[in-house]
């Protein structure tokens, strides 16, 4: 399917998707990102803290549920944030898991309620099993327990799993370990302040379009009100569009497309822009285009052709749609502003 190129393409090249900007961020951009997020993400917590230094115990961020102040056993969530060339496996995360099981064994601190896995570049499908099956998890961890953490859960000394420490592991409640997808917390990000200026505007080249054969129900109210304007020029009624003649055959054909363009517009970037972004580039045309109201024409028709072109002139300064918009989506706007009742072809039309 052919692609529509626009100015933003050409000043800024081709669309690179978000996901692939995060692989490339530094560890440290790569965990505030991540911090962000949190401030934004559904559940709320009490106080963060990020630690950037060695004496974290393998807890890069924690978020408290509840006041640790004068409280042993508060409540908490960890994410540890990776950021790899390669997906995420699970000799990656072996010894994170170790120290977590050890230092609550002693009582450094209390089991959180959630400990997440976030990698930047994805998770290997075998952790992901682990992550999803807690008894090949644990089993697994206790197989490599002597390749990857004995001799690397505390830097003065080797730790055996044996005696009660053996059974607390055994024991151990395993389902808090999970993962967070990347792609869910972009998503969520996109609440954050920071978020634009991290990723600028995430404009995709769009589709052309083809419209559909049959009229859809939300096209009614603008074809009616086309149907009038054609009937004031030929002095024939037209009461559907079977009835239409030649001369406004292609007429009708470019208007149904132009208000597919129009919705396409709205559509295709409604995930990447503020909501009120295509409701604003909408409004200033219709704020430059109703004083054509005033003007008489000698049948609706020509009322209709003047104010399509009229919505080509618009200036629009400061609306990001300006670099992505072509001039299909304004005259769509115009039969979209029909639509909604904004526009009226025919004096004292009745709805």
């Amino acid at each position: 399917m052919n692609k529509l190129t626009n100015i933003h393409q050409i000043k800024a090249g081709n669309y690179i998707p978000v996901i692939k900007k995060i692989q490339l961020f530094s560890a440290d951009e790569w965990e505030t990102f991540i911090e962000e997020w949190l401030d934004v993400a559904p559940i709320k917590y009490f106080n963060v803290i990020n630690y950037w230094w060695a004496g974290d115990k393998w807890r890069d961020i924690i978020w408290y549920l509840e006041d640790p102040k004068n409280n042993i056993n508060y409540k908490w969530d960890c994410y540890q944030c990776k950021r790899y060339k390669n997906p995420l496996t699970p000799s990656d995360i072996y010894t994170e898991v170790w120290k977590m099981l050890y230092y609550t064994f002693i009582k450094d601190f209390p089991i959180p309620e959630k400990y997440f896995f976030i990698a930047s570049n994805w998770i290997w499908w075998k952790l992901d099993n682990f992550l999803n099956n807690t008894d090949l998890l644990k089993k697994n961890l206790i197989e490599n327990w002597d390749t990857h953490c004995k001799k690397g859960i505390t830097i003065t000394k080797d730790v055996e799993l044996k005696w009660d420490f053996k059974q607390y592991v055994e024991n151990f409640n395993y389902n808090i370990f999970n993962k967070k997808l990347v792609k869910d917390i972009i998503k969520e990000h996109k609440k954050h302040n920071h978020h634009l200026d991290i990723f600028g505007w995430e404009l995709k080249k769009r589709d052309e379009i083809k419209t559909p054969i049959d009229v859809k129900k939300h096209e009614l109210n603008y074809i009616r009100k086309l149907l009038d304007a054609y009937s004031s020029e030929s002095k024939k009624e037209y009461k559907n569009v079977r009835e239409i003649c030649n001369k406004f055959n292609d007429h009708f054909s470019d208007a149904r497309l132009w208000f597919y363009y129009a919705e396409q517009l709205e559509r295709f970037y409604r995930d990447s822009l503020e909501e009120w972004t295509f409701d604003n580039f909408k409004d200033d045309i219709y704020k430059w285009i109703k004083r054509l109201n005033y003007e008489e024409y000698p049948n609706w028709f020509k009322k209709v052709i003047t104010f399509e072109q009229e919505s080509l002139k618009v200036s629009i300064t400061s609306n990001p749609l300006i670099n992505v918009s072509i001039p299909d989506d304004r005259i769509g706007i115009c039969h979209h502003l029909a639509n909604n009742n904004k526009l009226t072809w025919v004096e004292n039309e009745k709805d």
